[in-house]
């Protein structure tokens, strides 16, 4: 049976555990899940759905100490207990891969990486060392990409030291997870209780992930241009979101005619208390999120308005007529916001046409097949093919020994 650990750290954002989530649905393998965070980002994965198999406290310094911790518990996990070691690392962020690599090494165990979303813009301070640590991370390493501009984005950074930008091909491509259809209404009357949302207000989350992705206070703009409309409305918030303290400053500016709710719950929850969710570019046209928000919005029933960007377009499918904007301007993302607020047939259209989609693509499993074609190509696992000699240690692995090489 193919061996697969997956290290994930849940400060990448609620995306990756979500991904994660998905894949550790695939049959046939061995799944352990390392969360390198504390016990509070432990109670978070939990609570996204993941069943951690051990934990690596998380350091201030990530790369030296969490990998020498790492290095600790493979011994421990594996080695002391006479078990074989993973055929191969999934990492679910570019983080994960630097820490995979100076834990086991480069080549020691294979590493792969899905990658999520476009890369958020590098801090001034320590922009060419941050970026050498990126480029170091990506070498010899087997990516997945959920989306094109997402595999364009990270192509330059993997393909330093091979020339242009070589490693493009190379990153596989795949549509994003997606959960099975919901539209729970106890799960909506319990989120909007815990949050203090009134029965008659209209919620509009924003799709940000990790939450510093995004804007606060042009969300709050956008959902200040629905109240001019006569709706009654509330913004939902991740916490951590750039310019949180002056979007709440900009509220109380406006005497708290509309609403605004900050959480630090997972999204999941947010988006079970919305009546509307939003996907948006902010400074420099850097999406709020990648594409498995905007699906796991469409699985839970609730429609999304959404910025113009290729990305969207494809995420949101037959449904981009209904929900995407003409540019990524304020104005006319609320105007696609303000189309669903105010005409609640179209949002129960849009809404049962997201979980039909939803159907559709749990029914074409995409992600798992795809996901598991690469680990087993990675780990240079042979395969049956009907008609073809098939070696007896093969026959044998199949009816229950070990299938990798």
């Amino acid at each position: 049976m193919l061996r697969v650990l997956h290290l994930l750290d849940p400060r990448d954002g609620d995306e990756p555990a979500l991904a994660c989530r998905a894949a550790m649905g695939i049959e046939g393998v061995s799944h352990d899940l390392w969360l390198v965070t504390d016990s509070a980002g432990e109670g978070r994965a939990v609570a996204l759905g993941l069943g951690t198999t051990d934990r690596v406290p998380a350091r201030p310094s990530p790369t030296g100490a969490t990998a020498r911790a790492m290095r600790r518990l493979l011994e421990n996990r594996y080695d002391d207990a006479g078990l074989p070691t993973p055929d191969l690392v999934q990492c679910w962020s570019v983080g994960m891969l630097g820490v995979a690599r100076a834990a086991f090494g480069k080549r020691t165990i294979p590493r792969c990486a899905v990658l999520t979303r476009t890369p958020l813009p590098l801090p001034v301070a320590g922009r060419w060392l941050v970026q050498r640590r990126i480029e170091r991370a990506l070498d010899d390493t087997t990516l997945l990409a959920l989306d094109p501009t997402i595999r364009e984005a990270w192509a330059p950074a993997a393909s330093v030291g091979r020339g242009g930008v070589r490693m493009l091909d190379n990153i596989r491509l795949c549509e994003p997870p997606i959960s099975e259809p919901a539209g729970d209404r106890l799960a909506r009357a319990r989120a909007r209780a815990a949050l203090g949302i009134a029965d008659d207000a209209l919620a509009v989350v924003l799709l940000a992930d990790p939450p510093a992705a995004a804007d606060a206070l042009r969300s709050v703009f956008l959902v200040g241009l629905i109240h001019c409309a006569g709706i009654r409305v509330v913004a939902l918030a991740r916490s951590g979101q750039r310019g949180e303290r002056r979007a709440a400053r900009f509220v109380a500016g406006h005497s708290r005619r509309w609403g605004l709710v900050v959480s630090d719950r997972p999204i999941t929850q947010l988006i079970d208390a919305a009546d509307i969710a939003v996907w948006d570019t902010g400074e420099h046209g850097v999406p709020s999120s990648g594409p498995t928000l905007i699906r796991e919005a469409m699985a839970r029933g609730v429609p999304v308005a959404a910025a113009w960007r290729p990305m969207a377009e494809r995420a949101l499918g037959p449904l981009a007529p209904d929900c995407v904007a003409a540019s990524d301007t304020p104005q006319l993302v609320a105007g696609r916001v303000h189309a669903l607020a105010s005409d609640a047939a179209l949002r129960r259209r849009v809404a049962e046409d997201g979980r039909l989609f939803a159907a559709e693509c749990v029914r074409r499993n995409l992600f798992r097949a795809t996901l598991r074609a690469l680990w087993e190509e990675r780990a240079n696992v042979p395969t049956v093919r009907p008609g073809l000699p098939v070696p007896e240690e093969l026959l044998a692995s199949a009816s229950g020994g070990r299938t990798g090489t």
